[in-house]
């Protein structure tokens, strides 16, 4: 993307200005070396920075901070925050804050962990992976993912306003089931589904005329 991005700007007479990338080491090492053969415009942001327990001689350029602040100007934000979880290694949840007082987590591939809390404390909105369901408690601890009640589990410990649940394995065709008459905070996530946080006081209404629109779809698949 980067590559192409400086060729468009090329082709338009202009030159690409730097991107921001913030991500873990192992992702700046990889565009380090296509750098040496690719023109690839950008300044890089490791995540470790945000680490409070960092050191503090490793810090980035002074160039690359003030990118940072200001692309979080520009799109109204008070916070940009990637937070470790517990999967698998270089993997990061995210906290986005903005100007308007609105909180948005995202916890991205994990295991339940007090980091997600700690980074997800009084979200508007989070949205947890939800990988597997209850019965399938220790296949989701052995691949590092969450079950339906884990991630309900960590939307109340974070005192979240609202949560959808995401990234359901591949064996359910709709979504997996679960009692969300328990949880009228909580929606679930469909592919190429947008939300605006206007509509979040309404959003867990939703999810009940879903399942059972995907259950009177699915008896149709299986007659």
């Amino acid at each position: 993307l980067l590559e192409w991005r400086a060729q468009l700007a090329e082709a338009a007479g202009q030159v690409a200005s730097p991107l921001l990338i913030i991500g873990p080491m192992t992702l700046f090492r990889v565009i380090g070396r296509y750098r040496e053969v690719l023109h690839l415009p950008c300044h890089f942001l490791a995540n470790g920075y945000f680490n409070p327990h960092r050191a503090t001689q490793h810090n980035p350029p002074l160039v690359v901070l003030q990118m940072y602040e200001q692309v979080k100007q520009r799109l109204g934000l008070r916070a940009l925050l990637p937070f470790e979880v517990a999967h698998v290694r270089d993997a990061y949840g995210l906290c986005i804050e903005g100007e308007a007082d609105w909180k948005l987590v995202f916890s991205g591939d994990t295991r339940p962990t007090q980091k997600l809390v700690d980074a997800g404390r009084g979200a508007t909105l989070l949205i947890h992976e939800a990988t597997f369901e209850d019965v399938m408690a220790a296949e989701a601890a052995a691949k590092k993912h969450s079950t339906t009640s884990d991630a309900m589990r960590m939307a109340k410990e974070c005192g979240a306003y609202r949560s959808i649940l995401t990234h359901f394995s591949t064996r359910y065709p709709t979504m997996p089931a679960f009692d969300m008459a328990a949880r009228p905070d909580v929606a679930v996530a469909m592919d190429f589904m947008s939300v605006n946080l206007a509509d979040l006081p309404w959003l867990p209404g939703i999810v009940q005329p879903l399942d059972q629109l995907f259950q009177k779809e699915q008896a149709g698949w299986e007659a």
